[in-house]
């Protein structure tokens, strides 16, 4: 079955998506995505107090753990004050196993876009340089890159990628089947803005983009020097990957924020 009658199907029903359910729709992302090579392990666990997913190149091995999402996304809906209905906790437990599952398949995605289709420009350099280390995490890496890999997570540069790409996709998806209500599109917009907008410093006197945090704190200024961001990119691949960008961009994205075809519209645009 392909992957968007999977979801029509978890999400027209009233229950939390199954073991099965999980596994079943990563299976046919992985068949339409053509990522045979990438991925011959597919499990749930039962708990992880490391990750909600995980994909490891090295294994080939992509690993969700249901519980561990769940309790975090508990703590979300209380933080956020998201009705506590059993209706909307269901649907939005169901939204971030999907969201979690889009964001290991593509890192699945990065691994295979550096093997088979890397390039020598901007983008390139920085997903090689990205997925160099995340295909050595979590055995072969340094006691500094544990440190900050855990502490400055959401600045890297992999994660980042993977986190808008997953969110991206589901907005464009609700687009196709029209599966999120109001209040979860929202959340949606929100998440995938905050992951977007986060990292720029824009002041007086300073202008620092999340790609150069990432390279100082892997204590690699020199080398995001010598990138040169000269390409023609569209807004999206610029905030993805936490690139330089007018700082203009960022304010009208928060100002159509109610509106997800401006958004849309203003991420694709160059």
């Amino acid at each position: 079955m392909q992957s968007t009658n999977l979801i029509e199907e978890i999400f027209s029903e009233l229950h939390e998506i199954t073991d099965s359910e999980i596994i079943a729709l990563i299976n046919s992302l992985k068949q339409e995505l053509a990522l045979y090579d990438y991925i011959e392990k597919i499990a749930t666990i039962d708990y992880s107090k490391k990750f909600e997913g995980r994909y490891l190149p090295s294994e080939k091995s992509l690993v969700i753990s249901p519980h561990r999402i769940y309790e975090n996304f508990y703590k979300w809906a209380n933080t956020n004050n998201y009705p506590m209905n059993a209706r909307a906790i269901t649907r939005l437990y169901n939204l971030f196993v999907l969201i979690t599952i889009y964001h290991e398949t593509f890192h699945v995605l990065q691994d295979k876009k550096d093997r088979e289709d890397r390039k020598d420009d901007s983008l390139g350099i920085m997903l090689h340089e990205t997925i160099e280390f995340g295909r050595r995490i979590p055995n072969s890496i340094s006691l500094y890159e544990k440190i900050i890999y855990k502490r400055f997570y959401k600045y890297m540069l992999m994660e980042r990628n993977a986190e808008s790409e997953s969110l991206y996709k589901i907005l464009c998806l609700d687009e196709q089947i029209d599966f999120l209500n109001d209040r979860e599109r929202r959340v949606i917009i929100n998440q995938m803005l905050n992951v977007l907008t986060g990292g720029y410093i824009n002041g007086t006197n300073i202008s620092i983009c999340p790609a150069q945090l990432y390279y100082l704190i892997r204590v690699k200024g020199r080398e995001f020097k010598r990138i040169n961001f000269l390409e023609n990119y569209d807004n999206f691949t610029k905030l993805s990957w936490g690139m330089p960008i007018n700082n203009k961009i960022l304010e009208d994205l928060f100002l159509n924020i109610n509106s997800p075809e401006e958004i849309k519209k203003l991420l694709k645009s160059r």
